[in-house]
């Protein structure tokens, strides 16, 4: 077999493999970045699952998707012409939508989760609370492309409503001036012991802390503008990069536009 692959080259040589990359945008091995491009919407215009309604359709949008995900990247294409499929870690891609690197999750955006006031209430559940910055919840929304955006890619814009930090207090919740001391009645923990009485024994169990609301400190005075939270809600027009050759039920995150976490 060694013999075979060094009388025919080794592009030649993969033609042989199951799926031939070039083969399934319709162009030739020495194709240019421009022939790629035009291949892939040539193909994608007669496999699109919206548009081609045979079974077949859908796989063979997928494969269309991942060898145009492979040659437009001059470095994969480089490894697939030398090594093949074995070169080229395309099964990272998930189903094979899309570009490297997006994990299609159109996460941290959308409809706010937060209530508003209710975030004291669970905090210091554990035996002392996280002082430090954290992580805001994700949003979520739908989003409707047309045919033209979902084949070739494309940007779109929409206005989403999330939790940012209150500028007023730099996300603190506390007011500008106002003194935070370690709370008397949990001593910085955020919890304290209530004691149950039961036919059985008395029973510990620890409770948020209601003097400091968890947190382990107390202030003069809250923040008037979060009412204290350290968050607030605003609107804002965020831009979505949709990928090329998308389908029904893909997701694409979009980071940092989630909600703003305490702290963060």
């Amino acid at each position: 077999m060694s013999g075979v692959r060094r009388g025919i080259g080794n592009r030649a040589s993969f033609a042989l493999f199951a799926n031939d990359f070039y083969a399934q945008l319709g162009v030739s091995r020495s194709a240019s970045e421009s022939d790629i491009k035009s291949g892939f919407r040539k193909m994608a215009r007669k496999w699109h699952p919206d548009v081609n309604g045979t079974p077949e359709a859908k796989d063979e949008f997928q494969k269309i998707n991942r060898a145009y995900e492979v040659l437009s990247d001059p470095s994969m294409r480089q490894r697939y012409d030398q090594f093949g499929e074995a070169g080229v870690d395309t099964s990272a891609a998930g189903s094979g939508y899309g570009g490297a690197g997006m994990e299609v999750d159109l996460g941290d955006i959308f409809d706010s989760f937060f209530g508003g006031g209710g975030g004291g209430q669970q905090r210091g559940q554990g035996r002392q609370r996280q002082r430090g910055p954290v992580a805001g919840d994700d949003l979520r929304f739908d989003l409707e492309v047309d045919f033209q955006t979902a084949v070739f890619g494309g940007e779109e814009k929409v206005r989403i409503r999330h939790l940012e930090k209150c500028e007023t207090c730099t996300g603190t919740g506390v007011k500008p001036g106002s003194q935070v001391r370690t709370c008397g009645t949990c001593g910085g923990t955020g919890v304290v012991m209530a004691v149950t009485r039961t036919p059985l024994g008395n029973f510990q169990t620890q409770q948020t802390c209601t003097s400091c609301r968890g947190t382990g400190q107390t202030v003069d005075e809250y923040c008037g503008t979060c009412s204290g939270q350290g968050l607030v809600q605003k609107t804002k027009q965020v831009k979505i990069s949709i990928p090329a050759g998308v389908e029904d039920g893909n997701k694409l995150r979009v980071r940092g536009e989630g909600d703003a976490g305490p702290k963060g």
